[in-house]
């Protein structure tokens, strides 16, 4: 029997059809201001021929997302940009696909312009506004340019002593934060929005981009507050190298650990173990583009989830979460000795 003719009779077995898959990582909201004539909102090579340049990238990789980013002189704007880059910078540089480019809007009350290629994605009133648009495309492109090759979900993810925890969810479900926790007690950051995964292997490709911790965590990680320009942010773009942690590389060896995490204030911190068959229909609601390819997608979920420990966790405190997950980490590495 095919795989594809095994996930078929496995999605027989789900308790309910999958449910109607997340709106892939809605925008934040951004200043837009109508017609202005020095950054038009489509634009030829030309309009950037001549401009300077004073800070560029280089070549960046996130997953199947290959781009570079460039920008006019805008010193306020490096504090951010340095953490969203810095961990996308391709050790081995690949041809570049996309080009970002900020330039300096003429209205001093809206004075940033973003460019993806020859078309213009934002204009914004402050730095923060255009970082958060910016990260929010990156992990956009990087979702729609990975889909053809992996299957990608909506998770976070970490690893340590060969065993890889993978956190799906949706916003505001707790997984950067859970995730956080996890690098700050020792493990290797692989992902805190999208896991990539190679449908033949398993295996994971790192997408180690900055963790985007909300406002209502930074009590929680108090070294990660920025230095500078913390005005009017709504998160902190945090490196995983700042909560003691490195980032994967290299490719990841398959989720053995699955937890669905789900923050609710005030309560105790319980973890429960999910059937196969929820699993595999949970996964499915949290995979970009899950239609386009069904057959695959489910064959991998399916082939993903057998021999995997999957289980629920509400979580009260984030010490709690980690405790949680360090137990059934804990078990799994009992079971290769």
């Amino acid at each position: 029997m095919s795989r594809a003719d095994r996930a078929l009779d496995a999605l027989e077995t789900l308790p309910a059809p999958p449910a109607p898959l997340p709106a892939p990582l809605p925008a934040p909201t951004a200043v837009m201001a109508g017609g202005p004539r020095d950054c038009p909102t489509q634009v030829d090579p030309d309009f950037f021929r001549h401009r300077r340049w004073a800070w560029r990238s280089g070549p960046c990789a996130a997953v199947g997302h290959r781009f570079e980013i460039t920008s006019e002189p805008l010193h306020e704007l490096r504090s951010l940009l340095g953490p969203l880059v810095t961990p996308l910078r391709a050790q081995n540089p690949p041809s570049v696909h996309g080009h970002y480019r900020i330039v300096r809007h003429r209205n001093p009350e809206v004075p940033y312009a973003l460019y993806y290629g020859g078309m213009r994605l934002t204009l914004a009133t402050r730095p923060e506004s255009l970082v958060r648009f910016l990260t929010w495309h990156i992990n956009r492109q990087m979702v729609d340019k990975s889909s053809a090759e992996h299957v990608v979900l909506h998770a976070a993810a970490a690893t340590r002593a060969g065993i890889t925890v993978m956190l799906p969810g949706d916003q505001e479900h707790g997984k950067t934060t859970t995730v956080a926790g996890l690098l700050r007690e020792g493990y290797e950051y692989v992902t805190d929005e999208a896991v990539a995964i190679d449908p033949a292997t398993l295996h994971i490709t790192p997408f180690p981009k900055a963790l985007s911790i909300d406002d209502g965590a930074w009590p929680l990680f108090p070294e990660c507050r920025p230095l500078v320009g913390t005005e009017g942010l709504r998160q902190w773009q945090v490196p995983a190298e700042q909560l003691g942690s490195q980032s994967m590389r290299g490719a990841v060896s398959p989720p053995t650990v699955v937890v669905f995490p789900m923050f609710v204030a005030g309560s105790t911190t319980r973890c429960s173990q999910l059937s196969r068959g929820e699993a595999v229909r949970e996964l499915a609601q949290g995979t970009f583009h899950f239609t386009q390819r069904p057959a695959r997608n489910l064959a991998t979920l399916v082939d993903l989830t057998r021999g995997a420990t999957v289980a629920r966790l509400r979580i009260g405190s984030l010490d709690g979460a980690v405790r949680a997950i360090e137990t059934l980490v804990s078990q799994r590495l009992m079971e290769k000795l």
